[in-house]
């Protein structure tokens, strides 16, 4: 019978916990010396084994650690080779997913869809609320100045309402530096193109730009102007995922469009917090703390109301222009 793997090996022999030195039996049944350890093994985790309650052992060179002690960083360091080593597995069958079926899929949530549903950057595709966050957690001088760069070009070009609020999203979410620099060069001021029907919504002329619309969509919602490019960004974004969720479905309810709404919420524990003391300042009494659960509250709240309000005026637009 062929034993495919050391685990495997330990099984079929009935190791178990009553035996005296299962670390020789192992050693033996893997064909490796306990006294002579191979110093390039990377130790991968499918090859660690618990010999005992205070010492892990791997079974393809034999090393041993004391539990507690430098196990820690063996364990360690074997799961970001087996996280590196499954990541890529990953990215290959997604490529060719990607060739047969045609669909991309977000670089930092994993999810499918539609090419036209992300947003092509940095050579991969990423959901617009998690352009931000990707480059939070791949922080790269080089890929900075790009996203720089490209944000102004983007601009620059002319945008709708979708890319407004992708804009003001990674300003808002990223680093200070680079919002800094950005808001330096394009403000709330960055002309946005909307629809007859849209200005109707919105009460707003021919002419207008990220903070007019920002400031139309609180008064429809009932809050004070957003005072943060978080609430901003925020509230942009309930505009536009609501925009795009009754485009694809003009018949969507109240509470199919509260989950789509739920994508232009931030993410991140302090932007939760910056967007709710913005959009609810004149609600919150002082002296009241705005703790991780009040804030989760509040913005479910925010995207019930927004899909309550927005949810008829989307779907009469859509019917007019059909």
């Amino acid at each position: 019978m062929d034993i495919s793997s050391p685990a495997t090996t330990m099984i079929c022999m009935g190791i178990d916990d009553s035996d005296e030195k299962p670390e020789l039996w192992v050693g033996n049944a893997c064909g490796v010396d306990p006294d002579n350890v191979d110093p390039s093994c990377r130790h991968p985790y499918a090859s660690l084994v618990l010999l005992d309650d205070n010492t892990l052992s791997c079974c393809l060179c034999g090393s041993q650690w004391d539990v507690g002690g430098d196990s820690t960083t063996v364990l360690l360091g074997s799961f970001r080779v087996a996280l590196a080593e499954n990541e890529y597995r990953y990215q290959e069958m997604a490529k060719t997913l990607e060739n047969i079926t045609g669909q991309r899929h977000c670089a930092y949530c994993g999810k499918w869809g539609l090419e036209s549903k992300y947003v092509a950057i940095y050579d991969l595709h990423l959901c617009p609320e998690h352009i931000g966050d990707y480059c939070f957690c791949n922080n790269d001088d080089e890929q900075d100045a790009d996203l720089v760069n490209w944000m102004i070009s983007t601009a620059e070009a002319g945008i709708d309402l979708r890319t407004a609020w992708i804009l003001e999203r990674i300003a808002s979410e990223y680093k200070p530096d680079l919002n800094d620099y950005f808001n330096n060069v394009n403000s709330g001021s960055i002309p946005v193109t909307v629809d007859d029907g849209m200005r109707k919504i919105l009460g707003l002329g021919k002419r207008t730009n990220i903070r007019n619309i920002s400031n139309a969509t609180t008064a429809l919602l009932g809050l004070p102007n957003a005072a943060s490019r978080h609430g901003r960004a925020t509230v942009l974004g309930l505009l536009a995922t609501g925009f795009s969720a009754v485009e694809d479905n003009p018949f969507i309810d109240d509470d199919s469009l509260t989950v789509e709404l739920a994508y232009a919420l931030p993410t991140r524990g302090i932007n939760k917090a910056t967007v709710v003391m913005d959009l609810y300042r004149d609600e919150i009494p002082d002296g009241v703390l705005v703790n991780g659960e009040l804030a989760d509250g509040l913005l479910e709240a925010l995207a019930q109301s927004s899909a309550a309000v927005l949810g008829p005026l989307l779907r009469e637009r859509v019917q007019v222009l059909r």
